[in-house]
């Protein structure tokens, strides 16, 4: 999750993702890649963006009809995203709640004090 300026950068209908629905930069974890740098590739293969990770900020579960998925949430330092994705985009705090977003991801908003309150 890369968090700047109350700003968070999200992308929207990626794989994993739901057509339509906005998360944050998500892949699948390659056999033998540490979590971190799957965080990392994420922001960049999803994102378009350069990041670095700062540390684990907690899960997101969905128990969905086609399986039961775990997000892990890293937060990360954008250091370059001059070349963001068509489908990546800086949302402010106060907007995050209005978007069709992933299951669970405004409450881990919430939780860790990044949001103020659940609209």
């Amino acid at each position: 999750m890369a968090l700047e300026n109350s700003r968070l950068l999200l992308v929207r209908g990626a794989a994993p993702t739901p057509p339509g629905q906005w998360s944050v930069p998500a892949v699948e974890v390659a056999v033998g890649e540490p979590l971190a740098a799957a965080a990392v590739r994420a922001v960049d293969e999803v994102a378009g963006a350069e990041a670095v990770v700062e540390g684990l900020l907690g899960y997101v579960e969905d128990l969905a009809s086609n399986g039961h998925h775990v997000l892990l949430v890293f937060q990360v330092a954008v250091l370059a995203d001059a070349h963001l994705a068509p489908a990546a985009t800086w949302v402010g705090f106060e907007d995050v709640t209005e978007l069709p977003v992933v299951p669970g991801l405004v409450e881990l908003l919430a939780e860790r004090g990044i949001l103020g309150l659940i609209a």
